[in-house]
């Protein structure tokens, strides 16, 4: 009877275990999430929504008109997105950094602004290209930190062996000289801004294709699925998804219809091509299987949600 006990014991921790296991993770990707002509407050469908269901929080950057522009606002971003949450990555954006108060995010979030995290196989690249933004920052304007970084990324070609899929989460689609149709999808095309001139290699070229592209190809050459995730999107395109000649997945959404508060925005701003259905992009993750698969979810109408509520 002891032997039975034992084995039955036995046989439900080992189904426990594969349960757990087996068990499917929700992650989701927001970007772009300020409200229009409000620099302290979140567009009010992201305000609304519930995260509490989502393993990881991915976030592209530009989270408030100008995220640091009151310290504030930080608070306000704990309560709303759980910012300081380890499993909520944010790769920070234009909007995040303008005012010059870029050091209050690393406060408030307990960790860098450019880093690595490791969840369940998935190695995480949070890359932070604010250094280089054409608007004050507060942050230091050295090539040093853009190149610390693409070193950050070698050293991870170079050592990675046991992971399944490797994301470099970024709010700039710098990727412009390999997919020639990304400057019709992105906000602004950032191929050729000044990161690269701070990355030139000895070949003398610049570029995407010159700099990061060849290390992702490099992961992606040791049997690693390689994903390139951007937030810089919302006023072209919606949603924008594409795969190089290597098998690279580049993947990108933003949101902006907040903008339709105010009709007066929609002549101001010119630059604003797309007022389409917006997405947000969420991803199903199996720790056992260690596949990763992702879809594009519609976010409900813009003018339509503020006037239910």
């Amino acid at each position: 009877m002891r032997i039975f006990k034992t084995l039955l014991f036995f046989l439900v921790f080992m189904f426990f275990f594969a349960a757990c296991q087996s068990k499917k993770e929700r992650w989701i990707f927001l970007s772009h999430t300020y409200q229009w002509g409000n620099n302290e407050k979140l567009d009010e469908r992201i305000e609304a929504k519930d995260l509490s269901g989502y393993e990881m929080v991915l976030i592209g950057g530009d989270i408030l008109g100008n995220t640091t522009q009151k310290e504030s606002n930080l608070n306000y971003l704990k309560e709303q997105l759980n910012i300081n949450y380890e499993k909520v990555l944010w790769a920070v954006g234009n909007h995040d950094t303008k005012s010059g108060n870029a050091h209050w995010i690393p406060k408030h979030t307990k960790r860098p602004l450019e880093y690595i995290y490791n969840h369940k196989n998935v190695i995480f690249q949070v890359f932070n290209a604010s250094y280089v933004s054409e608007q004050k920052t507060g942050l230091p304007k050295s090539c040093k930190l853009i190149k610390n970084q693409i070193n950050v990324l070698q050293s991870i070609a170079d050592t990675i062996k046991q992971s399944s899929q490797f994301i470099l989460l970024s709010h700039l689609a710098f990727w412009g000289d390999i997919d020639t149709t990304l400057k019709y999808y992105s906000n602004y095309d950032q191929s050729d801004r000044n990161q690269f001139n701070c990355s030139k290699h000895d070949n003398g070229h610049l570029g995407f294709r010159h700099t990061i592209w060849p290390i992702l190809k490099e992961i992606k050459e040791k049997g690693v699925e390689v994903i390139v995730l951007a937030g810089d999107f919302g006023q072209k395109a919606k949603r924008y998804e594409w795969k190089d000649e290597v098998g690279i997945q580049y993947l990108g959404c933003g949101i902006n219809n907040s903008i339709l508060k105010n009709p007066n925005n929609i002549k101001k701003y010119k630059y604003i091509k797309n007022l389409n259905n917006e997405f947000l992009l969420e991803f199903e993750y199996n720790p056992k299987l260690r596949k990763l698969k992702w879809e594009f979810v519609p976010l409900k109408n813009y003018l339509s949600f503020i006037g239910a509520n």
